[in-house]
Formats: structure tokens, C-alpha cells, sequence
């Protein structure tokens, strides 16, 4: 899929945390099963559509965003004339949501807490807990 619209992350996992990947992958867990329960890409886009917990560069590091990936050119080529405009505003539904609010945070936090528990995440990657 070559197209993509970023969604955002939280905010939970910062640059120069020790954990950043720690937290980043439990961000990424959180935010794509919320948006899969929420937020689902409508059956005729799944063949050209998907969320996708994305790595994006930056200066000489990287950070996560969920993103919506695409195929923009073989949607245009789809028989029904409104497929890509009602695909729009599925986007634009799924792009309103507010991801830096309290509520994702600490769904964020409780499983980051929970992949410590479990010893998912190495003591020596751990830095205090946002």
C-alpha cells in the first residue's frame, strides 16, 4: 500500500526514554485494537486499506504513528463512482479522534504496566513510568 494518513500516536512513549520501543509497542497495540473495534475498515476497502502501526524516520532517530495505508490509484479504478468519496469520509471519521486524551493514555500506561507483569519487556529496558 503506498498511500498513507497519518492518525497520531499519545504521546506515552518519548524520545530518549530508555523503553521507547517498550512503550511505543504497547501504544501500537492499544491504539490499533481500538481502532479495529471502533473505527473498522469497511469490508469493500479491505482489499485496498489497512491500519498499520508505522515506523517513520526522523533526523537520525524514528518514532511510531498509527497510520492508514492505501491504495488511492486502484480505488479510482473501482466501477462504483462514489467509492472513493465515501471512502473519505470513513477517513475523515476515523482521523477525528483525539489520541492525545487522558483516557488512551492510561490504556497505553495499563498495557505497558501489564507487558511488565507478564516480563514481556526486559528490567534493563524500563525507565520510569510515564
Amino acid at each position: 500500500m503506498k498511500d498513507l494518513i497519518s492518525i497520531g500516536s499519545t504521546g506515552f512513549a518519548q524520545f530518549g526514554d530508555a523503553d521507547y520501543e517498550a512503550k511505543a509497542s504497547s501504544e501500537g497495540k492499544i491504539l490499533k485494537d481500538y481502532f479495529l473495534k471502533h473505527f473498522p475498515v469497511p469490508e469493500e476497502y479491505t482489499p485496498y486499506c489497512r491500519y498499520q502501526w508505522k515506523y517513520f524516520s526522523y533526523d537520525e532517530d524514528h518514532y511510531y504513528e498509527l497510520a492508514l495505508c492505501f491504495n488511492e490509484s486502484a480505488m479510482e479504478q473501482h466501477e462504483n463512482p462514489f467509492f472513493l468519496e465515501d471512502f473519505w469520509e470513513f477517513v475523515t471519521l476515523a482521523t477525528s479522534v483525539y489520541l492525545e486524551e487522558d483516557p488512551f493514555r492510561q490504556m497505553v500506561k495499563d498495557e505497558y504496566l501489564r507487558q511488565i507483569q507478564k516480563n514481556e519487556i526486559p528490567p534493563a529496558a524500563l525507565s520510569a513510568v510515564a
